[in-house]
């Protein structure tokens, strides 16, 4: 069984894990693209303001050769045990930024991975940036590549009541470019005069 939805971009293939034999296809895969180069890079979308404890919302994961699993933890939950056994193979190195409170959070919800782990904003301070050098000014200053502002941030608790209820875009297809147009005029009516963008949650665009 193949995972539900796959999209490629240029040389990286971008899929989106929420099965259970999505979840096997996506780990086997990445065992076998670490075997020949340890390294595997994560990253947490989480939401910590309206429940007790932080919840996690999306788990982000690459691997060498260009493969990038988007997996759903809520819908898996309680079924995450074949990502915990890929991200303790021994000596992978998980590859994070700023993971003060990823690491945390991943293990909540995983149970105890093991290292070793390389913070890219820890590493970065030691060649001279500061201490807490966002990725979106190191990844322009070290790669060259500008990224986008508008998709550093999300409110994924809003995004998952309208998932709940049907309302949520797709990623590919005809309703895609639609999406992206909307919200990014969003984001330009949130920007002031100075291009500051003013204090507001961010939502999921009203398609309606």
């Amino acid at each position: 069984l193949e995972p539900r939805e796959t999209v490629t971009l240029s040389h990286m293939t971008l899929t989106v894990i929420d099965t259970v034999a999505g979840l096997l296809h996506m780990c086997n895969e990445f065992s076998s693209a670490v075997q020949s180069d340890m390294r595997i890079a994560f990253d947490t979308e989480f939401v910590g303001e309206q429940t007790y404890e932080p919840q996690l919302m999306l788990l982000q994961l690459a691997a060498p050769d260009g493969q990038i699993a988007l997996v759903d933890p809520q819908r898996l939950m309680g079924q995450l045990g074949p990502v915990a056994e890929l991200l303790n193979l021994h000596g992978l190195l998980k590859i994070m930024h700023a993971g003060g409170q990823d690491v945390p959070i991943l293990k909540a919800a995983l149970g105890q991975i093991e290292g070793p782990w390389f913070d890219t904003q820890i590493a970065a301070a030691y060649v001279g940036y500061p201490l807490q050098v966002g990725y979106v000014r190191l990844i322009g200053d070290e790669v060259g590549v500008r990224l986008g502002r508008d998709e550093s941030l999300s409110d994924y608790w809003t995004a998952r009541r309208n998932r709940a209820g049907g309302k949520n875009p797709k990623l590919t297809g005809p309703e895609y470019n639609g999406w992206r147009r909307q919200w990014a005029l969003t984001e330009q009516r949130q920007l002031g005069d100075m291009g500051v963008r003013r204090r507001q949650k961010r939502r999921w665009p009203d398609l309606g």
